[in-house]
């Protein structure tokens, strides 16, 4: 499992070492990540997209996980598209 912090949609993903109570914890469990601000990064997949479009992963913090989620957005247009439209190529 990843851990991680969420910071203004930014992860800072955890160290192997934490320190507890002066102590080195190589093997970390989930609930002494927690316990210090790390949170577990759940992944999930890409939506499909239609074409012209795509999806862009954002993160969002729900209870103690970190969730990977997704938006549409459209495609900007590529510099050969762009050459057709603006001498009148396009289709």
């Amino acid at each position: 499992m990843t851990y991680a912090k969420l910071t203004e949609g930014i992860l800072t993903y955890a160290p192997k070492l934490l320190i507890i109570n002066d102590a080195k914890v190589w093997n970390a469990s989930e609930a002494e990540y927690i316990a210090q601000g790390w949170y577990p990064v759940i992944r999930t997949d890409a939506p499909e997209t239609e074409d012209g479009y795509y999806a862009e992963h954002y993160w969002e913090q729900e209870g103690n996980q970190i969730i990977q989620k997704w938006e549409t957005k459209v495609a900007e247009p590529t510099a050969e598209e762009l050459l057709a439209i603006i001498t009148g190529e396009a289709e």
